[in-house]
């Protein structure tokens, strides 16, 4: 038995298309799926609540979407919801890291959602997997 993917590609059909409603159109069609961002160090001692830096990035500072963004750590994708702050609602993705069950919300994270935080809407891959029995 071996663990395959089969039409895999960017999420929005080519690097540089994604964005936040590609994205959860293909969550709620094909689930989970990898997405990759630019961590800060203070993203390292994340303990709970949605991630958020400062004001960085393109969209924040009312500048063009980038033709390439750097990015250097990988997470799953498996939900989005909102949370009351403050009096405001704020979009957040639900993200699954690699870390381990002690870091973080028992293994994830909430990210800001909408403004391509750290580039985390900016580069999506996803794929059909499937098992092959031998």
């Amino acid at each position: 038995m071996s663990f395959k993917v089969r039409k895999y590609g960017f999420v929005g059909g080519s690097y540089g298309r994604c964005n936040e409603s590609r994205m959860i159109k293909e969550l709620l069609k094909n689930g989970p799926f990898v997405v990759s961002f630019e961590p800060d160090y203070y993203f390292t001692l994340y303990k709970k609540g949605i991630y958020k830096t400062g004001p960085t990035g393109w969209l924040p500072n009312c500048l063009s979407k980038p033709e390439w963004q750097k990015v250097d750590h990988s997470v799953t994708l498996v939900g989005f919801g909102e949370e009351k702050i403050g009096g405001k609602q704020v979009k957040y993705w639900l993200l699954l890291n690699s870390w381990g069950h002690h870091w973080g919300e028992e293994g994830y994270f909430r990210m800001l959602r909408g403004e391509d935080h750290l580039g985390i809407e900016s580069i999506c891959e996803s794929g059909d997997p499937y098992i092959k029995f031998n």
